[in-house]
């Protein structure tokens, strides 16, 4: 098969299209003597007569119908062929999004549907220890944070996403686990898991500052959070915890109540202040109009259904 420069084409697309020389040369930038040697050319090439010239008009033959029917989107095919090869040899723009463990949910949700908006941006999800989350941001090893407050603001942007309600973990035979709402004052008494590692300030298992004070018992200490559901099914301590992320630990032999009293949790998204990154800002904007609104409503299921 003979090969055929994709200019020899284009050039007979406009002719036949103009059904005119002048035309046609005009529409391309071309001398007239030029657009008709150019497609003597791809007649030679074809082997056929392509267009009939006539005195006053230019019509394609049988021949020049058929390949100008093929060949009018062969520009836009080569131009697309082209953008996706650059597009392909480009590294994407990419943001690495933390967020600790707890939050794997709303993490998971955020990054998913941020790339269904623009998939041309590569959003990475990534899991650390809530205490490593504000350097990782200071030191632009990520780019994005999922964070719950109370956190060191030094060096960080933050916008509010939501605030939720506080549950207390109750195995299911315990007295209290049956009501659908408790106060601080119904729970004092009972033991609270602790953090090892002088970590009495983890929002997670204790109750937050404004209610630190309270007299609470000190129960076991973890150095993980896949002991809390175990400790709290053998009554052996009590686990606060915000509502969104309550279905991690509840459910066999535990169960979640709402703690009516009680302070609520508040996740932020946070990035390194100064940031000029308009694909950190975008994703920003993104996540703060898909889950502000859900967690206005201190709902469960409004927060998972808007992500």
């Amino acid at each position: 098969m003979a090969d055929v420069d994709l200019r020899l084409l284009r050039y007979f697309v406009a002719v036949a299209e103009e059904r005119n020389f002048t035309r046609a040369a005009e529409r391309l930038l071309m001398t007239q003597g030029a657009l008709s040697r150019a497609v003597r050319s791809l007649e030679a090439v074809v082997g056929t007569p392509l267009l009939v010239r006539g005195y006053r008009e230019i019509t394609p033959t049988e021949a020049g119908q058929v390949l100008l029917r093929q060949a009018r989107n062969l520009d836009e095919q080569a131009a697309e062929a082209i953008r996706l090869a650059r597009r392909a040899g480009t590294p994407r723009p990419r943001l690495r999004v933390i967020a600790p463990g707890c939050d794997v949910s709303v993490l998971e949700r955020l990054v998913t549907s941020y790339h269904q908006t623009d998939p041309e941006v590569s959003a990475e999800a990534l899991i650390v220890d809530q205490r490593e989350q504000g350097d990782q941001l200071r030191e632009g090893i990520a780019d994005v944070g999922l964070i719950r407050e109370p956190f060191d603001e030094r060096g960080l942007d933050s916008d509010e996403l939501f605030s939720e309600p506080r549950v207390v973990l109750l195995p299911d035979h315990h007295p209290l686990a049956a009501r659908s709402g408790l106060e601080l004052a119904q729970l004092r008494g009972l033991a609270v898991i602790r953090p090892g590692g002088g970590r009495e300030d983890w929002f997670l298992l204790w109750p937050p500052e404004q209610v630190a004070s309270e007299r609470w018992s000190q129960g076991p200490i973890i150095s993980d959070s896949s002991q809390i559901r175990a400790l709290v099914r053998l009554n052996q301590a009590i686990a606060f915890v915000p509502e969104s992320i309550s279905f991690a630990f509840a459910g066999n032999g535990v169960r979640a109540v709402r703690v009516l009293d009680c302070p609520p949790s508040t996740l932020r998204i946070a990035w390194r202040q100064g940031s000029t990154s308009p694909t950190v800002a975008a994703l920003v904007l993104h996540a703060t109009l898909n889950l502000s609104n859900a967690g206005e409503a201190n709902d469960l299921g409004a927060l998972h259904a808007a992500l």
